[in-house]
């Protein structure tokens, strides 16, 4: 599962999903977690993923989103796509 720009949102239900054993990455376009949060809150949310085995990527933007199976209609847990990704830092 990919989240673009998480939030804290984003980041409980990566976390929700994470535990239930789906690989998740969050995608934050800054270099910092959380920014509009505690500071400390979010050093220890962000611990808390990671040891969830949840990936954090920063600096990063989708660049390009490709169909490869399903409909560009609707998409549903058998849709495959493939996600370009620039990351700088």
């Amino acid at each position: 599962m990919l989240i673009y720009r998480a939030g804290t949102s984003g980041s409980e239900l990566g976390q929700a999903f994470g535990r239930l054993g789906v690989n998740v990455t969050l995608i934050e376009l800054g270099s910092s977690f959380l920014s509009k949060e505690d500071v400390e809150a979010a050093a220890v949310l962000h611990e808390q993923l990671i040891n969830d085995g949840i990936e954090i990527l920063f600096k990063a933007n989708i660049t390009n989103l490709e169909l490869l199976e399903g409909s560009k209609d609707h998409w549903d847990s058998s849709t495959l796509i493939k996600v370009t990704l620039n990351i700088n830092g």
